[in-house]
């Protein structure tokens, strides 16, 4: 009996390490396909990229981490209701830093004298393009954590965003478009907000 927990175990291991791969896989053939952008849309694209995700786990503030401690205490919060009132007031929470980190950000695009460059424009609201999604990606990936299942929450964002993106990329590298770094932060931002 207890050596077909270790094979379970090991299995499950497996097709996990498996299924990591090919998002790493998929993500270096996005990267291949990025050549649709310049030079400059794909520095501009990358900056976006990485603060966009970095000011996500800002706009969370602490929510997915608590969702998915109180969730996963299936003795505690049994009830339905308790469960339901972690996740009003955590979504509440991430909505309302969420409204206003984008909303400051679009003021600092607008306004600010730095932003009269651009290229810090184009940064600024690409990166709050991504910001949504990412945000609200990370909150349900915890909460479906939190109910145990742990592939299934990570498969939305892990795995098919990345496919998505990858077959839009395709698409448009077939049909010779040239995109901006606002193009294709708008194809990473939608086919992300499609699997959320």
């Amino acid at each position: 009996m207890n050596v077909l927990k270790k094979l379970r175990s090991t299995a499950k291991g497996s097709v996990g390490k498996a299924i990591g791969g090919l998002g790493i896989r998929g993500m270096s053939a996005v990267l291949n396909l990025l050549m649709l952008l310049s030079a400059a849309d794909f520095g501009s694209l990358g900056t976006m990229i990485s603060l966009g995700t970095f000011l996500s786990f800002f706009t969370t503030g602490g929510q997915q981490t608590l969702l998915l401690r109180n969730i996963s205490m299936k003795e505690e919060v049994s009830s339905i209701e308790v469960k339901r009132w972690y996740l009003k007031i955590a979504l509440r929470v991430v909505l309302l830093l969420t409204v206003a980190t984008v909303l400051v950000m679009l003021l600092a695009a607008r306004v600010l004298p730095w932003s009269e460059n651009d290229d810090v424009r184009t940064i600024l609201v690409g990166s709050a393009l991504l910001l949504v999604p990412m945000t609200f990606a990370e909150l349900a990936m915890n909460i479906i954590r939190g109910d145990g299942a742990t592939y299934l929450a990570l498969s939305p964002r892990d795995i098919f965003w990345r496919v998505l993106v990858i077959i839009g990329a395709v698409a448009l590298s077939y049909r010779a478009y040239t995109l901006s770094a606002y193009g294709m932060m708008g194809l990473i931002s939608a086919t992300l907000l499609l699997c959320v």
